[in-house]
């Protein structure tokens, strides 16, 4: 729940970045989203599954919420667990029409390690102010976001730590399936 709610709250700046700024991937999204408003709200959903995919690396999220687990789970279940990882976002990104330009704020960029670490300050679904801090990396087609931390908190560990703790209960197949029930019974 932590990863969908942090990352639902990425609302930036509107203009298009070169792809080789790190709130690039922040920006894109935030564009995007003023552009499906601007043509009705809710947006389509396959526009709004576009944007996650070109704004985060769900691969290397699920890979990160499985933590060691990831080496023993299968490729299909990866690629299952990245699914429902992204159709949390997805969900959580249509909860809130953007209001405009200034629902997000880039507050500075910092490199760390060969990534970079974004802060931002954002406009909540429930209209608050808020500070969070985005992880980037760079891969081949572009830069995308890896985790989003609010109050020091990550939201890829939070949920590795749920995740973890359902593991030692019933199957990752199971646990996916949880996550899937959970988010299907909690859509607007």
């Amino acid at each position: 729940m932590a990863v969908g709610l942090a990352l639902a709250l990425a609302w930036a700046a509107a203009a298009q970045p070169p792809s080789s700024d790190p709130a690039g991937p922040l920006l894109r999204l935030h564009a995007g989203l003023l552009a499906q408003a601007a043509t009705g709200w809710p947006p389509e959903r396959a526009a709004v599954a576009r944007l996650v995919a070109d704004s985060f690396d769900l691969a290397f999220i699920a890979r990160a919420v499985l933590g060691a687990r990831a080496a023993s789970a299968s490729e299909a279940q990866q690629q299952r667990l990245a699914a429902v990882l992204g159709r949390r976002m997805m969900r959580e990104l249509m909860r809130r029409k953007p209001a405009g330009e200034d629902d997000l704020k880039i507050l500075g960029v910092r490199a760390i390690d060969g990534e970079w670490l974004v802060a931002s300050s954002v406009v909540t679904p429930r209209g608050e102010a808020a500070v969070l801090h985005w992880r980037v990396r760079a891969l081949p087609q572009g830069l995308r976001i890896v985790d989003a931390m609010r109050d020091g908190a990550s939201a890829v560990i939070t949920m590795r730590q749920d995740v973890a703790e359902a593991l030692r209960r019933q199957t990752l197949d199971e646990v996916i399936d949880a996550i899937e029930r959970r988010d299907t019974e909690s859509a607007p």
